[in-house]
């Protein structure tokens, strides 16, 4: 039997929820430290689950985290913000540190190194040009939290009709009507495997310059061929092995991003040392053996228990403040989503979460093995939340 752990996760967003949910239930004391506004943070939705947040008080500051750590006796700590990179070096002697060191944020913060990288691993990457000619991404060299950390897509000149000289930043061709693949994998101390490969339409939509759009209100699943995910995973065994081979004491599950040319080449676009940022999903494994693959080494515990045709659903409130229908999850066994607090007494979609939109009204990612049809079917029932996507790949 695993020995009971006090665990501290510094959570980037709330890309830990589901496993944090696991480790709960299986009887390790957990405490959260996010990246959300504290005022925004879920505290009642995660405090149901058995999670507890930071309290609001000197704890909260940076200077003082280690009195927290001290008082609770914490022994385990769990770090995916890649913002973040002196935690590993700081505490990787005092607690089981299970995260990222400060080369593991390397992977997600230096966006040009990594773009110049991927040519002397014999992995393509989508051009890039001198001068902002529309239509274009525009890219951070260097993440900047807080400042300068996102990219944006402009499809006229007019929108982009103005200097970019103060902005540390370098601009791709953007390449019109491409395949999105989002390849999920776990790292755990230079060894690799890949959790499963995704298709992701319209997300590019959501990143329009000027334009604050959740990706969950114009994104759709799709499904990849065999030849596709193929070409995924081989161009992924590449990017994986040059991550490994730039830090192996770093534990996090990831995802890397790229596209697939209407000429069928897979070209890299980006890549995250963490999960989603609002919308985790399910790992299908236990919290022990999440610390098993941790601890051990041993990232095919994660990578092989994700199955390559779990089922997926969005749903997006007609209104920002509607009550989710979180009973259906219980009756039905379906894994419950991130992105959820208790507000007014009943569950609905977190502060965290509206406001990463103008309207406040944000999708919700359902996922599990299985949806059956009596879910989706009580679901319509609710008219006050609406389907925009439901992907149930053959079993």
């Amino acid at each position: 039997m695993t020995e009971k752990k006090n665990i501290l996760c510094f959570d980037y967003g709330m890309c830990n929820f589901h496993n944090l949910v696991s480790l709960a239930n299986d009887g390790h004391k957990v405490w959260v430290r996010s990246t959300v506004e504290y005022g925004a943070s879920p505290f009642a939705y995660y405090e149901s689950l058995g999670i507890k947040f930071i309290p609001e008080s000197d704890y909260y500051k940076d200077s003082l985290i280690h009195c927290f750590i001290r008082d609770n006796n914490i022994d385990t700590i769990i770090h995916t913000v890649p913002t973040l990179t002196h935690l590993h070096d700081q505490y990787k002697h005092r607690v089981d540190f299970y995260g990222l060191s400060k080369k593991a944020c390397e992977l997600e913060m230096n966006k040009r190194w990594l773009h110049d990288s991927m040519e002397d691993i014999g992995v393509k990457t989508a051009p890039i040009i001198e001068h902002p000619l529309a239509p274009f991404v525009l890219k951070p060299n260097v993440v900047v939290a807080g400042d300068f950390d996102y990219c944006s897509l402009y499809l006229t000149q007019e929108e982009a009709n103005y200097t970019f000289d103060h902005l540390d930043c370098f601009f791709e061709e953007y390449i019109p009507d491409c395949i999105e693949t989002n390849t999920a994998y776990c790292m755990s101390q230079g060894k690799w495997s890949i959790m499963h490969n995704q298709q992701i339409i319209g997300e590019d939509v959501a990143k329009l310059a000027g334009k604050f759009t959740h990706w969950t209100k114009t994104s759709s699943f799709g499904e990849l061929t065999e030849d596709q995910v193929t070409l995924c995973e081989e161009n992924a065994a590449k990017i994986l092995d040059f991550f490994a081979d730039h830090c192996d004491e770093s534990c996090y599950v990831g995802q890397i991003t790229g596209l697939i040319t209407p000429e069928g080449e897979w070209l890299y676009i980006e890549n995250n040392v963490r999960p989603e940022q609002t919308n985790s999903l399910p790992y299908f494994i236990s919290g022990n053996q999440f610390l098993e693959a941790m601890e051990e080494g041993k990232p095919e515990i994660i990578g092989e228990a994700f199955p390559d045709n779990a089922h997926k659903m969005i749903v997006i409130p007609k209104q920002a403040n509607a009550k989710y229908p979180f009973h259906l999850h219980k009756k039905h066994g379906v894994a419950i989503p991130c992105g959820l607090d208790i507000v007014q007494g009943a569950h609905r979609v977190s502060y965290a979460m509206r406001e990463r939109t103008d309207d406040g009204i944000v999708g919700i990612i359902i996922c599990d093995k299985i949806i059956p049809d009596g879910f989706v079917r009580e679901w319509n029932d609710h008219p006050e939340w609406i389907i925009s996507d439901l992907h149930r790949p053959p079993l």
